[in-house]
C-alpha cells in the first residue's frame, strides 16, 4: 500500500511499507548477497584476509542487522556478529549490537563471556565500568545473584 499525505511545506510524501515491495524477499536476497561476498572474501589468501578484515567486519554487521531486523532470526545475526568479534576482538561496533542481541534472546552464558571480554580488553575506565555493569545485570538476570554482586 502506498499512501500519500501532505508533509512540511505541503510537498507529497510517499510511505511505502516493507510488505509493498516484497522486503522479506529483498531481505532474502540482501543476505544471500552479502552472504556470498563474504564467503569470497573468506576464502582468500590470509594476507588478503588481514588486509580486507575490516571490510568484512562492516559486511558481517551489516549482514547480522538484515538476519536480525529483515529476516527475524537473532541466532543467526548473533552467530554473524560473534564471527566478527572472534576475528577482531570486543570493538565496541561489534559488541555492543552482539550484547543486546545476546541480552534479547536470553543467552545469559554466551552474554556472560562478553562482557567479561569486552571490559578486559576496554581501555577506557568508563567502558570498562559499563562492561563490569552490564556483566552485574546478566548475572542477576540469569538468577546469579551472588556473581551479580
Amino acid at each position: 500500500m502506498v499512501a500519500y499525505g501532505s508533509g512540511r511545506g505541503g510537498t507529497i510524501q510517499a510511505a511505502v511499507q516493507p510488505s509493498d515491495c516484497g522486503g522479506e524477499t529483498l531481505a532474502v536476497d540482501a543476505v544471500r548477497r552479502l552472504a556470498a561476498r563474504l564467503a569470497q572474501l573468506d576464502d582468500a589468501p590470509a594476507e588478503e584476509r588481514h588486509d580486507n578484515r575490516w571490510l568484512r567486519a562492516s559486511l558481517r554487521l551489516r549482514l547480522a542487522e538484515l538476519r536480525d531486523t529483515g529476516l527475524g532470526d537473532p541466532a543467526a545475526a548473533a552467530d554473524t556478529l560473534a564471527t566478527a568479534l572472534h576475528e577482531l576482538g570486543p570493538l565496541p561496533a561489534i559488541a555492543e549490537p552482539l550484547f543486546a542481541l545476546y541480552a534479547r534472546s536470553a543467552r545469559f552464558g554466551a552474554a556472560r563471556v562478553l562482557c567479561r571480554e569486552a571490559a578486559r580488553s576496554a581501555t577506557h575506565p568508563g567502558l570498562r565500568a559499563r562492561w563490569q555493569r552490564r556483566l552485574g545485570d546478566v548475572c542477576a538476570a540469569d538468577g546469579d545473584d551472588a556473581a551479580a554482586v
